[in-house]
C-alpha cells in the first residue's frame, strides 16, 4: 500500500519530498498509536520506560523505512543512470554509423552540441572551435548566407514544418564541400517560442558532382540531340509527345509549342498507321527496340520516307514509360532500292530469259540455281534438278570421268572456257553444248559456288560436220584432181615430149652434113629446151601426186620432199622416223604427207628460221607428225589472215587433220619458233 502511495502517478512530487511526507505521516502516525497506548496500558513508573521504549522503537523503525526508501530512489537512480548511459552509447553508435552529423542548438543559451562526425565533415576541430551561432555563420559560404538565414527564419517563425537547406562551405584545407542540412525545432515554451532544434548536415559534395555531371551531360545531350540532322522526339504510352529537338519541328513546319502534348499520329501517312502501330507492340522489355521505316507528310505537304528507332523504357514492373525514337530521312535510299530492285528483276529476266543457259553447281557439282533456258532446252522442271542433280548426272555416263576431271582442275584454277559436253535430255535425246565458267570464292579464296553458262551448239556442231563433211569432199577432189592431172601430165604430156624428141632426133639425122654445121647449135638448144620441160613436168607431177607415196609408202615419200625442200629453200632438214613405221591407208598417208608439205611451205616462206626437223612416230592407237623450226614464232592468239593469205596454210592443215578423224595443234610464242603437231588415228 505504501509502495503504491510512493508511486501513485496523482502525486507530482519529487522523491525527496515523497521521503519526507512518508516520514511526517509515520510520524504523526506513531506518536497518535502510542501514546494512546501508554495512557492506556503504563501507570506513573512504567510510563516513562515505555516512553523510552517507544522512542527507540520509533527510531529504529523509521531508520528501517528511511533506508529502505532512500535505498529503493537509489536503485532506481542507478538504474536510470544506466538506461541513459546505454541509451547515449547506442546512439552514439549509430551517429558513428552512419554519415550525418548530428547538431543540438539550445536556443534560450545560443549554445549547441555538435557531434564527432559534424566535425568530421566540415573538417574542424572540436577542441579548437567554440560551438555557437557565430562559429555555425563562419562555415558556411558568404553567398549562401542570405538564404540559410531566411529558410532558419521561417522555420522558427512557424512557416514551414522543418528547415531543409544546401550549402557551401570551406574546410580548414581550404577545399569546398557541398552540405545538406535537416533541422526541427523539438521544444517551444507555451508562448510558442523556440527552445530547442534538433538537425542534421550531410556532405553531399559526391552528388553534387554527380548532379554536375549530369547537368553537363544533359547539356551535352541536348546539344547533339538539336544538332542531329536525324529527328528525336519521345512520346508517352498515349502517343503524346514529350519532346522533340529542332529537326523535327523543321521537318513538320511546327513549332516546340505546337507539337508538344499533341499526339504523333496525324503526322503519319495514314495508309502506314496500322502497320506502324503493329510493329510498335512488338516493343517489349526484353526487347525494347523496334525499326519501323514508314511514310510522313512534311510541313510542306510533301511524303517522305523514313526509318524510326524506338526505343521503350520501362519500370520494374515492365510498364511502358516513354518511347524515343530517332529517325532518318531515307526517300534516297527507298528510291534506290526500288531502281534497284527494278534492275534486280529486269536482270532475273535477263537471267532466265537468256539465249544461253546459266546454272551455279556447289563444291560437290549439285545445281544451286538453274535458268529457264537450261530447263527448257532440258525438259526438266527447277524443282527436279535444283538440289537434286550434279552435271554429270545430266551428261552421258562415259563422259563422266572426263567432266570430274575437268570440274577438279577448275576449282583449282578458277575458270574453264570452251569446254564441249553432250547433254542428256529428260526425254532420253541428246544435246550438245559449250561450257564458259567461274566461281565465286569466300574471304579465304575457297570455292563457293560457280557462275557457269552454256551454249547449245547442236545445230552448229551439225553445220560443222557438214563443212567438214564438204571439206574432206573437197579434199578428195582435190587429190582426184591432182592425181588425174599428174596421170594427164604423164599420159599425155610426157608421150608428146617423148614423141617430140624422137621426131627432132630423126629430123637431125635426116638433115644434110653440110647443115649439120649450121644447125648443130639449135639442135643442142631444142634438146636442152626439151629436157628441161620434161624435168618441169616431172616435178609438177611430183607435187600434184608424188609417185614414191602410192609406190613406197609415207617415209620414203617424207624422205624424198624433205631432200628436195632442202635444195630449193636453203634451210637444214632433220627427219626422224620412228623404226617400224607403218604402212597406213592412202587416204591416212596422204593427209599426212600434204600436213607436213604445207608446215614446210609455210616455213620457208614465213619463219626465218635455218633448222626444221621433222618427226613420224607411231604407237598402238596413234600416228603423229611433228614440224618444228627454229624461226621467229608468232602469237598464236592474233593470227589473222593477211592481204596474202599467209595463215590458210594453218586452216588447211587442220581441216585435212580433222577431215581424216584426226586432231591438229599449233605451239608457237615469239621468238621461240614454230611446232606443228597431228595425230591420226590407225583405224580409219
Amino acid at each position: 500500500m505504501l509502495r503504491s502511495f510512493m508511486s501513485s502517478k496523482h502525486w507530482n512530487i519529487s522523491p525527496a519530498g515523497r521521503i519526507v511526507l512518508v516520514y511526517l505521516l509515520l510520524s504523526a502516525f506513531w506518536i497518535l498509536i502510542s501514546d494512546l497506548l501508554i495512557s492506556r496500558i503504563g501507570n506513573g513508573g512504567d510510563t516513562a520506560m515505555l516512553s523510552i521504549i517507544k522512542g527507540w522503537l520509533f527510531v529504529i523503525i523509521s531508520a528501517a523505512i528511511l533506508y529502505h526508501l532512500i535505498r529503493r530512489h537509489v536503485i532506481k537512480q542507478e538504474l536510470a543512470v544506466r538506461i541513459i548511459l546505454a541509451s547515449e552509447e547506442r546512439l552514439n553508435l549509430v551517429l558513428q554509423s552512419v554519415n550525418d552529423g548530428v547538431w543540438d542548438w539550445d536556443l534560450e543559451n545560443g549554445r549547441a552540441y555538435l557531434s564527432p562526425k559534424f566535425f568530421e565533415i566540415i573538417e574542424f576541430q572540436p577542441e579548437k572551435e567554440a560551438p555557437d551561432p557565430d562559429f555555425f555563420m563562419s562555415m558556411i559560404h558568404a553567398d549562401d548566407r542570405a538564404m540559410v538565414l531566411k529558410v532558419i527564419d521561417d522555420h522558427l517563425g512557424g512557416k514551414n514544418m522543418s528547415s531543409v537547406f544546401e550549402f557551401r562551405t570551406i574546410t580548414r584545407q581550404g577545399t569546398l564541400k557541398w552540405i545538406l542540412s535537416r533541422g526541427k525545432v523539438v521544444e517551444r515554451d507555451t508562448s510558442g517560442q523556440p527552445l530547442r532544434m534538433l538537425g542534421t548536415i550531410t556532405d553531399i559534395s559526391e552528388r553534387k558532382k554527380i548532379e554536375q555531371a549530369l547537368q553537363e551531360s544533359e547539356k551535352r545531350y541536348r546539344a547533339v540531340v538539336e544538332d542531329q540532322t536525324e529527328i528525336i522526339c519521345r512520346f508517352l504510352p498515349s502517343g503524346i509527345l514529350t519532346f522533340v529537338n529542332d529537326v523535327y519541328c523543321r521537318l513538320f513546319g511546327k513549332s516546340r509549342e505546337e507539337l508538344l502534348g499533341r499526339i504523333w499520329q496525324p503526322l503519319a501517312f495514314p495508309d502506314d498507321l496500322p502497320e506502324i502501330e503493329k510493329q510498335l507492340k512488338r516493343m517489349t522489355p526484353e526487347h525494347p527496340v523496334v525499326v519501323v521505316e514508314n511514310r510522313i507528310i512534311t510541313g510542306s505537304g510533301e511524303v517522305r520516307w523514313m526509318q524510326f528507332v524506338n526505343r521503350g523504357f520501362y519500370d520494374e514492373n515492365g510498364a511502358l514509360l516513354e518511347t524515343q525514337v530517332v529517325g532518318r530521312d531515307i526517300t534516297v535510299r527507298r528510291q534506290a532500292e526500288e531502281d534497284i530492285n527494278s534492275f534486280l528483276a529486269e536482270v532475273h529476266d535477263l537471267y532466265n530469259n537468256a539465249p544461253c543457259g546459266y546454272h551455279s553447281l556447289d563444291e560437290n557439282g549439285l545445281y544451286v540455281r538453274v535458268n529457264d533456258t537450261e530447263l527448257k532446252w532440258l525438259g526438266y522442271e527447277r524443282d527436279e534438278i535444283v538440289g537434286r542433280k550434279t552435271f554429270a548426272d545430266l551428261i552421258p555416263e562415259e563422259c563422266r570421268p572426263v567432266f570430274w576431271a575437268n570440274f577438279a582442275g577448275f576449282k583449282q584454277r578458277g575458270s574453264v572456257e570452251g569446254l564441249e559436253y553432250v547433254m542428256v535430255r529428260k526425254d532420253g535425246s541428246r544435246i550438245r553444248v559449250l561450257l564458259n565458267a567461274t566461281y565465286v570464292e569466300d574471304e579465304k579464296g575457297r570455292y563457293m559456288v560457280s557462275r557457269g553458262a552454256i551454249l547449245d551448239i547442236t545445230e552448229r556442231k551439225k553445220v560443222e560436220e557438214s563443212m567438214r563433211q564438204y571439206a574432206h569432199r573437197l579434199l578428195e577432189l582435190e587429190e582426184e584432181m591432182r592425181k588425174k592431172l599428174a596421170e594427164e601430165l604423164h599420159d599425155e604430156i610426157g608421150r608428146d615430149l617423148t614423141a617430140l624428141g624422137l621426131n627432132i632426133a630423126l629430123m637431125h639425122d635426116g638433115l644434110p652434113v653440110e647443115l649439120h654445121e649450121k644447125l648443130d647449135e639449135r639442135f643442142e638448144d631444142a634438146g636442152v629446151m626439151l629436157e628441161s620441160i620434161s624435168r618441169t613436168v616431172r616435178g609438177l607431177m611430183s607435187k600434184l601426186r608424188p609417185p614414191v607415196l602410192d609406190d613406197y609408202g609415207l617415209p620414203a615419200a617424207m624422205s624424198w620432199h624433205c631432200e628436195l625442200f632442202s635444195k630449193r629453200s636453203g634451210l637444214a632438214v632433220e627427219l626422224s622416223v620412228e623404226d617400224g613405221f607403218p604402212r597406213l591407208s592412202t587416204d591416212r598417208e596422204l593427209a599426212i604427207f600434204r600436213i607436213a608439205q604445207e608446215a614446210m611451205t609455210n616455213i620457208s616462206k614465213h619463219a626465218n628460221a635455218s633448222t626444221v626437223k621433222v618427226t613420224l612416230s607411231a604407237d598402238a592407237a596413234v600416228i603423229r607428225l611433228s614440224v618444228s623450226d627454229d624461226g621467229a614464232g608468232f602469237d598464236a592468239a592474233n593470227v589473222s589472215h593477211d592481204s596474202e593469205g599467209s595463215h590458210w596454210g594453218l586452216t588447211m592443215m587442220r581441216e585435212r587433220a580433222e577431215a581424216a578423224n584426226g586432231r591438229f595443234r599449233l605451239e608457237t610464242s615469239i621468238g621461240a619458233g614454230t611446232t606443228i603437231l597431228a595425230e591420226l588415228g590407225r583405224e580409219a
